[in-house]
């Protein structure tokens, strides 16, 4: 019997057939005088049962380890059970996540990894400042919840901090004001700027979000001082720096 036949009674592929037989699980028959190899009804079986075993997630090299006797049979099902247990609930995130982007795009939302009431009171503040100042300090702070959000260290509390902002006119006013001082640090030298960026870390330091830090509720870890380097502007990022050390500083003092 030619071997793309056996292949095609044991419902896979030839080169399937030659690897099974190269990796040691199916025993290579004898051939015949016309070089043909002599396919029993057993090696048919026996593939039948590897293709079996594989299709339910039984890496080959341990199918040879179960037949053989040696293995504690329970066990290692045991064990690809759990492995096909996690490959499950990781599909079923991804499942969830795909369902959760479907269901934004049908409600015209733009695709984004922040939790939606966030990414709705973002939105309704970027509504409030058109042609402002502010609008590009807010797409920045967008940016860093996003890679937040992206890295599973976005917390409820950062979350909260920004409705706190939308639904509160003073909170917001005060936010908006703090950011045009940023945006209005563009461009400045560092050592010109000693006290206008001292004077927004003050005023960021009053932000909600900022606060929690400082309570606790936000690890000051959280944005990061490796974020503050991809803030191009130099000035602008001094604020960031500074801002994060005073947060060490009056964590390490409560």
């Amino acid at each position: 019997m030619k071997i793309t036949e056996f292949a095609k009674a044991g419902r896979t592929t030839a080169r399937a057939v030659r690897h099974y037989h190269q990796i040691g699980i199916l025993p290579e028959p004898a051939r015949r005088a016309n070089g043909y190899r002599e396919y029993t009804l057993a090696d048919l079986a026996r593939l039948l049962r590897i293709t079996w075993l594989a299709r339910a997630g039984v890496p080959l090299r341990q199918i040879a380890t179960l037949d053989s006797g040696d293995a504690d049979t329970k066990r290692e099902l045991e064990e690809v059970a759990a492995a096909v247990a996690a490959e499950r609930d990781r599909l079923t995130r991804q499942y969830d996540a795909l369902s959760a982007m479907i269901e934004a795009t049908e409600r015209g939302r733009p695709l984004t990894a922040l939790p939606p009431e966030l990414a709705k009171t973002l939105d309704r503040l970027a509504e409030q400042i058109a042609d402002d100042p502010a609008r590009r300090v807010l797409h920045s702070d967008r940016d860093m919840l996003e890679v937040l959000a992206l890295t599973g260290e976005l917390s409820p509390a950062m979350a909260q901090a920004y409705q706190q902002v939308a639904d509160d006119p003073d909170e917001l006013r005060s936010t908006l004001a703090t950011a045009r001082a940023f945006a209005a640090l563009e461009g400045q030298r560092v050592v010109d700027a000693h006290e206008r960026i001292d004077e927004v870390v003050d005023r960021l330091l009053a932000h909600p979000a900022v606060l929690q830090m400082l309570a606790g509720d936000i690890p000051p870890e959280a944005p990061g001082e490796d974020s503050a380097f991809f803030i191009p502007d130099p000035a602008q990022r001094e604020v960031v720096l500074r801002l994060l050390a005073r947060v060490r500083d009056g964590r390490q003092a409560r």
